[in-house]
């Protein structure tokens, strides 16, 4: 039996002590409905043998698909470059990668140097890797696109940190609100389940899915900030060898014979608590296959969603309540306001009705509350009378105020793409070649190392 309590004291919870002070959020359209963008199994190579659980962009001209995981470590967004997988046709690595991008092949393609570049210059890249900044059009599946979104092509020594940026100075939440496909940079996660019965998680960008909080209960805020103090815990494996000759169980893997019981149990320091059941907390072991498939790659094993910690110095471990937590609860952050929320998450599949999608719009000036599952106040969005130009009576007004939104928004659209489209010509003029930059090696703060940050696949 496994017995796993502890109480973990938060000042601000979020993991992002190392990170720069809170950006702001770009400014929303409210009237533009949140992005919602599901978590699930993506083909991500030309035969469709290539399988990996994330979200779904394109990137390119045409689109080649991704599949990447959502990080809240990083604030640019970062793929893997077809070279690294030698050829389209090396499915394995093209599925661990979650896709490779090839440059030559998209038509959209700009690249720049970093001090040119719009993204994020929050990130740093490892001193031994090469790193390509550039722009590209990316597409979010029947959401929309952006032109000249800004991206890193990464090389695959840093696998782990392929993914979509969650960070507070997000390129990728910023470009999604400019680009008018999302209507603030607020953003909501349910990582899904991967147990024996897995199902599909979601991320939204610009509120929230009413539907995936648990009925009757309230969403609970706390202050993103800095560590005030922590518990630091051993979690030892009963046994570190087996009696079978050649079997290695690195970390915390099991026999499936001998699958530990008991839940784990998180208790914040407000109260707020939260029980990982044990289907959750141990898994059939999966990965990449020889396919590249996300799937079971050793039916023998359970692989323990807790990190290996017994022969790390204890100073240096923080507690990090990565995807496996967020099975149980549904995260909601605002780094306009500075703070996220969580509540108790409705378990198994649910429609994909975007009704339930609340937005968090910052034009407002408000954020999501502690009570509010209910759907969007239509009268909470842009005022359309001005737009209407002042349109009264019946069926006329209502065509009136609709194709006044219409236009406007298509405005808005192409004045932002035109921005793009200068900003890209101009960036170009400054880099005529390809260039590849190298930066020093990233400080980071006493921990475990960086990829234990990233949301695991569920």
């Amino acid at each position: 039996m496994i017995s796993l309590f502890f109480s973990i004291h938060l000042f601000g919870c979020f993991l992002l002590p190392f990170l720069s002070p809170l950006a702001q959020a770009a400014t929303g359209e409210c009237s533009i409905p949140p992005l919602y963008l599901p978590w699930r199994n993506i083909a991500v190579s030309l035969d469709g043998l290539a399988v990996t659980r994330g979200i779904e962009l394109g990137i390119g001209t045409p689109s080649q698909i991704f599949s990447l995981r959502p990080a809240t470590t990083l604030n640019n967004t970062r793929i893997s470059n077809v070279l690294e997988c030698v050829s389209l046709t090396n499915t394995t690595c093209i599925g661990a990668a979650g896709g490779v991008f090839d440059a030559t092949k998209s038509s959209t393609y700009e690249v720049s140097i970093r001090s040119a570049w719009n993204g994020s210059q929050a990130d740093q890249e490892t001193a031994t890797g090469s790193y390509v900044y550039f722009n590209d059009v990316l597409k979010f599946e029947r959401n929309g696109s952006v032109l000249g979104f800004p991206l890193v092509n990464a090389g695959l020594e840093g696998e782990a940190d392929n993914g979509i940026p969650l960070g507070v100075d997000s390129s990728f939440l910023k470009t999604a609100t400019n680009g008018l496909v999302a209507p603030s940079s607020a953003w909501s996660l349910w990582a899904g389940s991967r147990s024996l019965s897995p199902v599909d998680g979601a991320l939204v960008i610009g509120g929230y899915d009413s539907a995936r909080i648990l009925p009757n209960t309230n969403l609970t805020t706390f202050p993103i900030g800095s560590w005030t103090s922590s518990r630091h815990i051993r979690l030892s494996p009963s046994r570190n060898r087996t009696p079978h000759k050649g079997l290695s169980l690195p970390g915390l893997n099991y026999p499936i014979s001998q699958r530990p019981d008991g839940n784990l149990t998180v208790i914040l320091n407000n109260g707020y608590k939260t029980v990982v059941p044990n289907s959750e907390l141990f898994t059939i072991k999966r990965g990449s296959d020889d396919l590249g498939r996300y799937a079971i790659v050793n039916d023998s094993l359970v692989d323990s969603g807790i990190n290996y910690n017994a022969n790390a110095d204890p100073a240096s471990v923080r507690a990090i309540l990565g995807g496996m937590f967020l099975t149980q609860d549904y995260l909601v952050v605002d780094y306009e306001m500075g703070i996220f929320k969580m509540a108790p998450a409705v378990q198994g599949p649910l429609d994909e009705n975007r009704a339930n999608l609340v937005p968090i719009c910052s034009q407002r000036g408000d954020s999501v509350n502690g009570t509010d599952t209910s759907k969007p106040d239509p009268t909470a969005k842009t005022n359309v009378g001005a737009i209407a130009g002042g349109v009264v009576g019946g069926v006329g007004a209502l065509v009136g105020i609709v194709l006044g939104v219409w236009w406007l928004l298509k405005r808005k659209r192409k004045v932002r793409e035109e921005k793009n489209r200068r900003e890209l010509e101009n960036t170009h003029r400054q880099s005529s070649m390809l260039s590849v930059s190298e930066l020093p090696s990233p400080v980071h703060p006493p921990g475990p190392p960086k990829q234990l940050y990233e949301l695991p696949s569920p």
